[in-house]
């Protein structure tokens, strides 16, 4: 039982620390591509903590099981079963197999979104935005969270951006409800003239309020 825990616990453990390593490549890879919208991700000791301690459950756990089974079994009527079960050609789907089955299942799904999603990335890095994007920076900031009103907020805010357009090599400034895309904009109906609105589908379109240059 023990060589049975201590061998699966190492594997889970190595599987652990490599995947939390291929986080960290993964996630420096994204933020160094140009994309045409903030990929912010971060991983500290309490990511590190929660894959540990779920590589050592996920060890233990899938480990306990067989090691368990190995001390009930006798050594010789099993390998004449197994014996058996070659010779007529079938072995009966076990929990084991079952498992591993599924194992290869979900990586199989995993690999097929890992590969849509980079291709994603890589689309989107030419993605034509309407606007033009060299040269151009943006803070992001939200004066609520540290307890500003509305009036105290519009006036932090305006303060920062003239406090901006005051420095050396700054053409223009302007305040935005957030950067352009913005997944999370307001959406109102769109109507065109001359086009009847079907009560069926109703266009929308999204839309983020900002200030003039």
């Amino acid at each position: 039982m023990r060589h049975l825990l201590v061998e699966s616990t190492l594997l889970a453990g190595t599987g652990g620390a490599v995947g939390y390593l291929l986080a960290i490549v993964t996630i420096r890879l994204v933020a160094a591509m140009d994309l045409p919208f903030d990929v912010s991700a971060g991983l500290d000791y309490r990511v590190l903590a929660f894959a540990l301690l779920l590589s050592l459950a996920t060890g233990v756990g899938f480990g306990l099981a067989p090691a368990l089974g190995a001390t009930r079994v006798t050594v010789a009527p099993a390998l004449r079963a197994e014996e058996g079960a070659l010779a007529a050609g079938r072995r009966g789907l076990t929990l084991k197999n079952a498992l591993v089955l599924a194992q290869v299942a979900l990586s199989c799904v995993l690999l097929v979104w890992a590969a849509v999603f980079v291709q994603r990335l890589v689309a989107a890095q030419g993605a034509d935005l309407g606007f033009e994007v060299e040269r151009l920076a943006f803070i992001e900031t939200d004066a609520g969270f540290a307890g500003y009103g509305p009036a105290e907020a519009a006036a932090l805010h305006e303060t920062m951006r003239a406090r901006i357009a005051a420095l050396p090599g700054v053409v223009s400034t302007t305040l935005a409800a957030g950067p352009p895309p913005q997944w999370s904009g307001s959406t109102t109906e769109l109507v065109v003239d001359g086009r009847p609105v079907s009560e069926e589908r109703v266009e929308l379109v999204r839309w983020i309020w900002a200030g003039s240059r």
